[in-house]
Parts: structure tokens; C-alpha cells; sequence
């Protein structure tokens, strides 16, 4: 039997845990995460049939689309442009190549918040 990898595993449901006080939170390390693989998939229809993403397409834009679900995975409370910021880094960045950016964390981030709409991972405070 083939194990999953840690990227394609999600959860249904977060595990529980008692708090001190008798109450329940989720435990969390063990919340459901973005299935990448899945996401793959989806940017790569993206990429042939809406139409090529910024910065020359799929292969060199997958590395920008996993910084950014990476970033959106360890702050969850980060506002838009909080989260934005921890993109758009470098001192050689051009105009052109931050609005690429800008770009791409606008497709993520309705992507995310459609995902969380369907309840395919879990809501946050700020909408994703």
C-alpha cells in the first residue's frame, strides 16, 4: 500500500482536544492544509484554458503560487496587504514584476476564498 504524501494529506474534520476549563479547540497541527498537488492541477488547467499566468506561465509562477500558500499557512491573521508585502520582497524588483505579483496573490487568494466557501479547508477570521 502506497502512503500518501504530507502534501496531498487534508483532513475532513480537525481533531479535538479538552481544554482545562472542560472545552474543546482544535488541535493545531493537525488542521486540514491545501492539497498542492490538487492545486497543481488546477493552475495548470488555469495556465491552458483561461490563459497563461504572469511571469511566463505555469513553471516559473508555481514557485511564486507555493510562497504564497506557504505564507498564507504560517500567518493566517495576516491582512491582505501584510501578506502581500511578504511577497513583493527583494531590492531589484521592477514595476512590471511586482504587478505580476500582485497578480498571482489575487488569483490565490480568490482561490483560497472559494476553497473556503466550499469548506474544502478551513475559514479564517479575514476571509481565508
Amino acid at each position: 500500500m502506497v502512503q500518501p504524501s504530507a502534501q496531498s494529506i487534508s483532513l475532513p474534520f480537525p481533531p479535538l482536544r479538552k481544554r482545562a476549563n472542560g472545552g474543546l479547540c482544535l488541535v493545531p497541527y493537525a488542521a486540514p492544509a491545501v492539497d498542492l498537488k490538487a492545486e497543481y492541477q488546477f493552475w495548470q488547467i488555469y495556465d491552458r484554458l483561461v490563459g497563461p499566468l504572469p511571469g511566463g506561465g505555469l513553471r516559473p509562477a508555481w514557485l511564486v503560487l507555493q510562497k504564497i500558500y506557504r505564507d498564507r499557512v504560517r500567518f493566517p491573521d495576516d491582512t491582505h496587504p501584510l501578506a502581500l508585502s511578504r511577497v513583493l520582497l527583494g531590492t531589484n524588483m521592477t514595476t512590471e514584476r511586482a504587478a505580476e505579483l500582485q497578480y498571482l496573490y489575487g488569483l490565490v487568494s480568490r482561490r483560497l476564498a472559494a476553497l473556503a466557501t466550499r469548506g474544502q479547508i478551513p475559514s479564517r477570521k479575514n476571509g481565508l
